[in-house]
C-alpha cells in the first residue's frame, strides 16, 4: 500500500495538468476544498452525491430542451450543459444520471 506521502505526490503531480491553466489562488482554493473533504468523515460521499445530483440535473435540462424543440434555453446555456456532460468523467467508473 502507498505511503501518505506517494499519494500526496501522485496527486500533485497529476494536478499539474489541470493547475497549468489555472490561477494560483484557484489552485489553492482546490487543494483547500480536497484537504477538507479528506479530513471531514462523509464529506466525500456527500461531494460525490451533489457530483452525480448535478449531472441528473444537466441531463434534465438538456432532454427537456430536445423535447421541447424550440430552444427554450439560450444557445450558450444548452451548449454549456451538453459539454459539461460530455467532458470525461473525473471519477472514471462512476455511474452518474
Amino acid at each position: 500500500m502507498a505511503s501518505r506521502d506517494d499519494r500526496l505526490e501522485r496527486r500533485q503531480d497529476s494536478a499539474v495538468g489541470v493547475a497549468a491553466g489555472a490561477p494560483a489562488a484557484l489552485v489553492q482554493q482546490l487543494d483547500d476544498l480536497a484537504q477538507d473533504i479528506v479530513s471531514t468523515p462523509g464529506a466525500g460521499g456527500a461531494l460525490l452525491a451533489a457530483y452525480a445530483a448535478q449531472a441528473r440535473a444537466l441531463s434534465m435540462v438538456v432532454e427537456a430542451a430536445r423535447r421541447a424543440g424550440a430552444s427554450p434555453l439560450p444557445t450558450a446555456v444548452l451548449l454549456a450543459a451538453q459539454e459539461a456532460l460530455s467532458a470525461p468523467s473525473p471519477l472514471p467508473g462512476f455511474a452518474l444520471g
